[in-house]
């Protein structure tokens, strides 16, 4: 009561002269952003917890049930949140990206649009397996795991592309489709098993993190080693049946599209 504060006339005139004083609690800052208050809270993710389920479970808190916050209320994410979002949308746009460009390279190289369709059938199969191990190994879907899921797309492929490859050159040859395609698993299956064990074989020191600084790197590794097993065993087993119905697609598309020449090249025009 006893602070002194200038008045318009530049004059110190007692603040109890002028105002009353109540103690009371209020706010430390006022923080604004985009003309309005905004109140920022902070967290560290606990052990064993993934940022996405955090995420989810913050949200559903934020709408639904007792705990949702007013219409005139709005809520964003920052930092880690924030980048995750962003991350994972880029994300599926390079895997799309990554997918599209194999589908054209292969393409190109085998002048065919349906030949290419059997050899990414391993892709799926490779991420599939790298979901699983990530899920019985605890790990959670990092960015490291992405890191693993892209070097899964370029080397997932190759096991497709020896046995399609030499299948293609036996059939070439006059072997039938089912004989050509047993002589390629066989002669195959040794190059396949040698490549796929060597990777796995390298990559297991990334998935076991022998210092706490590689600790954060072992969902890469758990997700390359979990793809190259599902990819190899599956590819042995599930690109041969699909070879099938896939070139037999391909001759009844070439024979309708050899039908439809021959007949317009059996139309006469008549003039008159």
């Amino acid at each position: 009561k006893q602070v002194y504060i200038p008045n318009v006339n530049r004059k110190l005139v007692r603040l109890s002269d002028i105002a009353s004083g109540d103690l009371t609690s209020g706010p430390a800052s006022i923080e604004r952003q985009d003309r309005g208050r905004y109140i920022q809270i902070t967290a560290a993710l606990s052990p064993g917890v993934g940022l996405g389920t955090v995420l989810q479970d913050t949200v559903q808190l934020m709408t639904t049930g007792e705990t949702a916050f007013p219409p005139s209320v709005r809520y964003g994410f920052g930092g880690d949140a924030e980048n995750m979002q962003d991350l994972v949308g880029s994300t599926v746009l390079a895997l799309g990206f990554a997918i599209l460009f194999i589908y054209l390279i292969l393409s190109s190289l085998y002048e065919s649009f349906i030949t290419p369709v059997t050899i990414m059938v391993a892709l799926p199969l490779a991420l599939c397996g790298a979901f699983l191990a990530l899920f019985l190994t605890g790990e959670f879907l990092s960015m490291f795991a992405i890191f693993g899921f892209f070097m899964l797309i370029g080397v997932a492929g190759k096991n497709g592309i020896l046995l399609v490859d030499y299948t293609n050159q036996l059939m070439a040859e006059g072997k039938p489709r089912a004989e050509a395609l047993i002589e390629a698993g066989k002669t195959r299956l040794r190059p396949i098993l040698m490549t796929s064990f060597a990777l796995i074989a390298g990559t297991i020191p990334v998935a076991i993190g022998l210092n706490e600084a590689s600790k954060s790197r072992t969902a890469m590794g758990v997700a390359i080693i979990g793809g190259m097993i599902s990819s190899t065993i599956l590819t042995l087993i599930v690109v041969p049946a699909v070879f099938t119905y896939v070139d037999r697609f391909r001759i009844w598309a070439n024979k309708l599209g050899s039908k439809m020449t021959s007949q317009k090249s059996d139309q006469v025009d008549v003039k008159l």
